[in-house]
Order: structure tokens, then C-alpha cells, then sequence
């Protein structure tokens, strides 16, 4: 989450994408880690705790992944920009004669 928002602090343009992302998925994140550490450590216990236990250590490498392309995604965008801003600087030096 902080290198996601590392990129929107450093890029506005990622502001958007990011919020959205954030939104749907921090919350909930907190709330599966926050559980299982809790149910992990033995505070809660019971068939249940340890079927949750389970679907839990499945869905954070899931998570971890989904925010790995976010991060990714962002990064890309910059590649994007980059890239067009090479072109027209090309294009100039091109126009100039050189």
C-alpha cells in the first residue's frame, strides 16, 4: 500500500487509479491481516477460527499479488508518459534539423 501511495504522491495523474484501488481493497486487507494475526497468535480459536485460519493464509499471497500489479500498473503509466515525452522531444529535434 505505501509504494501505492508513494506513486500517487509523486504522480497526481495516478491519484485516481490509486484511490479507487485503495478504496476497494485497504480496508478489507487490514481486516484479513488484523484477524488472522489475531487468530494465528491463539487469541480467538474453535473449528471455525481455524477454517478462517486456512481461507485467510490462502487469500494474503492473493492480496499481496493484487497489490504488486497495482503498484506495477502505475509504474507502466510512467513508462507510458515517458515514452511519449521522448517522442515529441524527438520530434523537435527532428523539426530543428538536427
Amino acid at each position: 500500500g505505501s509504494s501505492i501511495l508513494e506513486c500517487m504522491i509523486e504522480d497526481p495523474r495516478d491519484e485516481g487509479t490509486g484511490k479507487r484501488f485503495l478504496d476497494r481493497y485497504l480496508k478489507a486487507a487490514h481486516k484479513v491481516v488484523d484477524e488472522y494475526a489475531k487468530i494465528s497468535q491463539g487469541q480467538i480459536s474453535g473449528p471455525d477460527a481455524e477454517k478462517a485460519l486456512s481461507m485467510s493464509a490462502e487469500m494474503l499471497p492473493r492480496l499481496e499479488t493484487a497489490f504488486a500489479k497495482e503498484y506495477q500498473a502505475l509504474l507502466q503509466n510512467d513508462v507510458i508518459d515517458f515514452s511519449a515525452d521522448l517522442k515529441v522531444l524527438d520530434t523537435f529535434l527532428k523539426m530543428d534539423g538536427r
